[in-house]
């Protein structure tokens, strides 16, 4: 039975004034309830009252927060309180029954109901606890978090870090609340192992004190009928045979099987028990030891996507706002997320829909920068029971490809010369493969990220944190001359969102404090991560951003936008292209914590900003990426995912002005599954031509280079584009002859582009509805037609702007019905 559709009710009182629930039930009249959403959070719940101001926030931490509902029944349960965060006591009318110190550990209560009775649920001052906290000497401080005693107590940092989240209070009940009777089927664990090519092996256990002999458990066409255990506990194991594979986002489909339980006597009661993947996956070093590419089925898979940031940071793991994020990411060509240690763990719902989608899951521990006292007996026996309650729902769920004990704490020791495998680190090294090779095996489990080098923090080997293109200010060819392997963290920036989100500030965008707000930074240094992005206007765009800021504030933004997605999409090719080292980036991060220019791909309100095209533009399953090889010419890669050979048409355009065709050719390529093919740019002229301008030989003779690939088995699938440019990307604005207009058709709105002259970084604004592509190049003589999909219900006919980084003029369109 669900609780959390009951009518709870939250209070906030100073810290202590209630010892007991007796207290809280004598409170009377004094005491100020006010309605509660569960799951939630208390400072969700005060802001909806209208007891919580803003302005002048009231330090949740300092307070106990109290829970109240009316809880009914008959007979022995089991109370299950699936995370309350963090220092909690439940009391059933005046007893306590249970206290819980860490938010990511469920609380299971047996209970005897005899009719109405008052559960509480208390969550005490955080802030009283830690000033009594005693913990073992810390051999570093962590500059992000304030509060260096929270590394003794199992919470999130969110909140706690205001150069990077907003200060926020997450408390109270954050996960579901059950009543769990012993006749009905609980505590189910899935446990699912592909074995071989084609076969697998499915482990069923639950609790339940009906008699269930007889009952059978069903999976991919086969059954097995379930054997008593001890206390209630029933498991069955059934082997498969020629069970479909799950595969990550366009590598194959993302077979799912259903596990059903029923009678097999009467037929009667199906009960579902979840749905399974079957997948192996392992790591390959490489012949050189040093690297480290993900294995899913047999087949290397080059691991692309962000790290995850809650929707709603007030909520963090609950569904809500993740579904279309989730959707968002998959569009965009990711294939993996990873839930990094600052953040929270999500629930099974996530990971079901990360199945769905072919989303990869790299989990981390909620561990992150401090040195945690891992060899204090009881932090670490708490720490092992929280792995093991994240592993034994997620064990069903393919998605989940890697285990991580957490971020930057290797590093963070070797930084300040300590040694990186001390025995500091055992739980890491030794107890943590060990859990999850029992709770969930065919994990890759990697002891902390980054990791792998003779440093933790070394960039060519094992996994690493790269931000050599980023805060390091480095120019854009380190993307190449590091040769990370795998990177799960990389090229964070200030990603300026939309118009939508600027303008809804209500303040001048980039000086004033209320922008500021929004852009992260490291706390007790000089610079944010909007001084990074002005770096890269100057070196990649060659614009002066001091000055470009004062006299024309429209085109800073708009070129801002423009800069970060260029130098994603570049990075992202160079790590993509074959040949590369890399096997795996992970940008930092997916979605903005707060509203402003924070390091999100996708805004605060959830529309995606460009850097979430520049990303989207190369990786696609099938992608065509362009690199500069300097004396050898412009390369050009077909790279393809998909289990399907796929045959192209490729042609080369070389444009001077963006309108005159210099040169051009073209060249039919076949592309095998699961596989890639380089082209030289020579080769598709079939002649010499300068198209990276690396012999210069007198004036430049041409300003872009076009490449398209045409599908010629696929009807109606639009063509795959890049565009390199010579010079730079950015060039002085110039009249284009762009045009746009708007079309209804029965499948909804659609926008058709057309122009003279190359286009570059086309930005279509329309605060009603949402573009499938923007940001992107359009050539010339060429028609871009997109569709347009509605932001809300109630949009009307679609109304917008057009611009392009190199246009003078601005084009207006609206429909008309």
């Amino acid at each position: 039975m669900n609780l959390c559709g009951l009518d709870w009710q939250v209070c906030s009182t100073d810290a202590g004034v209630w010892p007991t629930a007796h207290d809280a039930a004598a409170s009377g009249s004094t005491a100020h309830w006010v309605t509660a959403q569960v799951p939630g959070s208390a400072q969700a719940d005060l802001l909806a009252a209208g007891t919580f101001d803003v302005l002048r926030p009231t330090a949740l931490h300092d307070r106990d927060l109290w829970y109240r509902c009316t809880l009914s029944g008959q007979g022995d349960h089991q109370l299950v309180f699936d995370g309350v965060a963090t220092l909690a006591e439940v009391h059933l009318d005046g007893t306590c029954l249970a206290r819980s110190s860490s938010m990511f550990v469920p609380i299971r209560v047996d209970v005897s109901l005899r009719g109405q009775h008052t559960l509480y649920l208390v969550c005490r001052s955080l802030t009283s606890h830690l000033a009594g906290l005693k913990l073992p000497r810390a051999r570093w401080r962590v500059g992000m978090v304030p509060q260096q005693a929270l590394r003794g107590v199992r919470t999130t940092l969110l909140g706690h870090m205001p150069s990077w989240c907003p200060d926020v209070a997450v408390v109270g009940p954050w996960r579901a609340v059950h009543l769990v009777s012993p006749q009905d089927v609980s505590a189910v664990a899935l446990q699912a192992t592909a074995c071989g090519t084609s076969g697998g092996k499915l482990s069923v256990a639950f609790q339940c004190q009906r008699d269930l002999r007889g009952w059978q458990v069903s999976c991919a066409g086969q059954t097995a009928t379930v054997e008593p255990g001890q206390n209630g506990q029933w498991q069955v194991a059934l082997q498969l045979h020629d069970v479909a594979r799950w595969w990550p986002k366009g590598h194959g489909r993302q077979v799912l099987h259903d596990v059903t339980l029923d009678n097999a006597i009467d037929g009667a009661d199906v009960l579902p028990l979840g749905r399974v993947g079957f997948r192996s996956v392992e790591v390959d070093r490489g012949p050189d030891g040093m690297g480290f590419t993900l294995v899913v089925n047999g087949q290397p898979v080059f691991a692309r996507g962000a790290v995850y940031t809650p929707p709603h940071v007030l909520h963090p793991g609950g569904l809500a706002g993740a579904a279309q994020r989730l959707q968002q990411l998959a569009a965009m060509g990711a294939n993996m997320l990873r839930i990094a240690g600052p953040f929270c763990y999500e629930d099974q719902a996530f990971f079901g829909l990360c199945d769905e989608l072919g989303l990869m899951v790299w989990q981390d521990l909620m561990l992150a920068n401090f040195d945690y006292p891992l060899r204090d007996a009881a932090f670490a026996a708490q720490l092992e029971a929280e792995v093991v309650a994240l592993l034994t729902p997620l064990a069903a769920h393919p998605s989940l490809v890697v285990l991580c004990g957490g971020s930057e704490v290797m590093q963070q020791a070797a930084m300040l010369g300590l040694p990186a495998q001390s025995e500091a680190f055992a739980f890491f090294n030794e107890r943590l493969p060990a859990v999850c090779e029992a709770v969930c095996p065919g994990l890759v489990v990697v002891p902390n990220s980054p990791c792998g080098g003779e440093l933790p923090f070394s960039v060519r080997t094992g996994v690493s944190h790269y931000y050599g293109v980023g805060a390091y200010e480095r120019p854009l060819a380190d993307a190449r001359l590091a040769a990370p392997r795998f990177i799960t963290e990389c090229l964070a920036f200030a990603n300026v969102p939309d118009s939508c989100t600027v303008e809804a500030m209500g303040v001048p965008a980039v000086h004033h404090p209320v922008w500021k707000q929004g852009v992260p930074r490291d706390r007790n240094v000089s610079w944010d991560f909007e001084d990074t992005r002005d770096h890269y206007l100057q070196q990649v765009f060659g614009l002066d951003a001091a000055l470009l800021r004062r006299t024309d504030p429209a085109r800073y933004l708009q070129a801002s936008r423009a800069v970060t997605a260029h130098i994603i999409s570049c990075a992202l090719t160079e790590w993509r292209r074959p040949g590369s080292p890399t096997a795996g980036a992970l940008v930092f991060t997916a979605g903005d914590l707060q509203t402003g220019a924070g390091w999100g791909l996708i805004d605060v309100h959830g529309e995606p900003k460009a850097a979430y095209h520049g990303f989207k533009q190369v990786a696609q399953p099938m992608a065509l990426l362009l690199t500069d090889e300097g004396c050898d010419g412009l390369d050009v890669h077909l790279v393809n995912d998909t289990p399907d050979d796929r045959q192209f048409d490729v042609s080369l355009r070389v444009l001077r002005h963006g309108r005159t065709v210099v040169a051009s050719g073209h060249q039919p390529v076949r592309v095998p599954a699961r596989n890639a093919v380089t082209l030289t740019g020579t080769a598709l002229l079939g002649a010499f031509f300068d198209l990276t301008y690396a012999f210069r030989f007198g004036p430049p003779g041409h300003d872009e280079v076009v490449v398209t690939a045409t599908d010629t088995e696929a009807d109606g699938s639009d063509p795959l584009q890049a565009v390199y440019f010579p010079h730079g990307a950015c060039s002085a604005p110039s009249h284009l002859g762009m045009s746009a207009q708007v079309e209804q058709r029965d499948d909804g709105w659609w926008l058709v582009l057309r122009t003279e002259a190359l286009a570059r970084f086309v930005h279509i604004d329309d605060r009603a509805y949402r573009p499938r592509d923007n940001h992107f190049h359009l050539p010339p003589g060429e028609t871009r037609q997109l569709q347009l999909t509605p932001r809300s219900a109630a949009a009307g006919p679609p109304a917008g702007v057009v611009t392009a980084l190199n246009a003078l003029d601005t084009l207006s369109y609206r429909g008309i019905v």
